[in-house]
């Protein structure tokens, strides 16, 4: 086992150096580094570690991530998940965009993309600093029991918000 380790780490620090001393990575890590350290490591590794290593990483990217489930589909224009939907509707998204939906600025003119990205951002960077007591105990005690970060709440909260300017919007068109 210690000399696969010895190998292994060999391959990997050699690979790396040699990579990082190329004038066109630069700075950044490459893809190339990357897989020549993950070799390494798997030379190193048997199988049941390597089981293991996976679910540890995977657990962190979830963590990174604010947890498992997605909030928001991938489309245009983004619209809510299940589990955004049943989010909503556990936070009250919806009450919660109305009551602060004054505070988000945008020019009259925006377009779509930018009253989106307007909502999208005072939700996530702003809102919780200004909800009252009651109402952010309430998100954390959603987020606790859902197992995943404020942000994803707060992300759906956003869509929310979006959603009620966009309404606006078509009755004002019509």
């Amino acid at each position: 086992m210690i000399s696969q380790y010895v190998i292994g780490l060999s391959i990997a620090i050699f690979g790396g150096w040699f990579l990082w001393g190329q004038d066109e990575f630069g700075d950044t890590i490459s893809i190339e580094f990357i897989a020549i350290i993950w070799m390494g490591i798997v030379s190193y590794l048997n199988q049941n570690d390597l089981s293991k290593l996976i679910i540890a990483l995977a657990g962190r990217v979830d963590r990174l991530d604010g947890g498992g489930m997605d909030v928001t589909k991938n489309a245009s224009p983004i619209g809510l998940t299940d589990f955004g939907e049943k989010l909503s509707k556990q936070v009250d998204a919806k009450k919660i965009a109305q009551d602060y939906a004054a505070e988000v600025k945008f020019a009259r003119n925006a377009t779509e993309y930018r009253i989106q990205e307007a909502c999208a951002t005072f939700a996530e960077k702003k809102l919780l600093s200004k909800l009252k007591t009651d109402e952010r105990v309430s998100l954390e005690k959603i987020a606790y029991k859902e197992g995943i970060d404020i942000s994803k709440i707060m992300r759906v909260i956003g869509v929310e918000m979006r959603d009620i300017f966009l309404k606006e919007r078509t009755k004002e068109a019509s």
